[in-house]
């Protein structure tokens, strides 16, 4: 989904990711994806601390309760606090389990001011589907990337709060990202004027790196269905317009 999502506005953010969700859910998608920091909206603000000690709860309450209705994964990038710390992260919502979450590793700017950076990469399984979360500035690092795609997952999601003025650098990345890796890459922004003029752009690309939808710079839902199997074709596959990157990587002349 992509949407401006105001800061310090909970009851806002949560009430209209809800609707989204629903719709979603009501199409029968398996996968509902929100952008970054959605419940209580993108700062560099210090009152942010406020809204993530308020919404948490709740939001952990409404997801939890929307993806077990849904029978769905609802991944969203939410603000956490963890003893006295405070973490940008993305939780992951399995139906009839409880969350899980990813807490971003390579802090942008300011945040580095709020937040505690995650210590760890990780992946996630659902129904024998593995995939991996990165969080809006983590995209530009190639590294995760690759690291969570020789961890074998076959989705990347990607929960963005990007500035329209980058947009060039968010442009090459996304798409970089699913075509060097033979994954998909599911991209879920914010929109509009808020803490920054966010860009939006919201996307599934393809592991070939085409676009498959983009939701442009209007509030709403884009979907699709994948075939996960294409990301073998894409890795290791030698046939049609297939990379086959990982079939021809030579791991001992690299370093990271």
């Amino acid at each position: 989904m992509q949407a401006l999502f105001e800061a310090c506005k909970i009851k806002k953010n949560l009430e209209k990711a809800g609707e989204y969700i629903k719709a979603l859910g009501n199409l029968g998608c398996n996968f509902v994806v929100l952008p970054e920091l959605f419940n209580t909206g993108y700062s560099w603000n210090p009152d942010i601390f406020e809204a993530i000690r308020v919404a948490q709860e709740e939001t952990n309450v409404m997801l939890s309760a929307l993806a077990k209705e849904y029978n769905c994964v609802i991944i969203a990038g939410v603000g956490r606090k963890v003893s006295d710390r405070y973490y940008n992260s993305a939780g992951v919502f399995p139906p009839n389990e409880d969350p899980l979450f990813y807490d971003k590793t390579h802090l942008f700017r300011r945040e580095k001011e709020l937040f505690t950076p995650g210590k760890e990469l990780k992946v996630f399984t659902w129904q024998n589907l593995k995939f991996g979360c990165i969080i809006c500035y983590e995209t530009g690092f190639p590294e995760i990337a690759r690291t969570l795609a020789n961890r074998d997952v076959s989705i990347i999601f990607a929960l963005f709060a990007f500035s329209k003025k980058r947009r060039h650098i968010y442009e090459v990345m996304t798409r970089s990202r699913a075509l060097e890796n033979g994954t998909f890459l599911v991209a879920s922004a914010q929109v509009g004027k808020g803490f920054f003029e966010f860009n939006g752009y919201s996307r599934i690309v393809h592991p070939s790196g085409r676009i498959l939808k983009d939701a442009g710079e209007a509030e709403g839902i884009i979907w699709c269905e994948i075939e996960t199997d294409e990301v073998k074709k894409y890795r290791y596959q030698e046939i049609e317009d297939s990379h086959a990157y990982f079939s021809n990587f030579r791991k001992e002349l690299y370093e990271l």
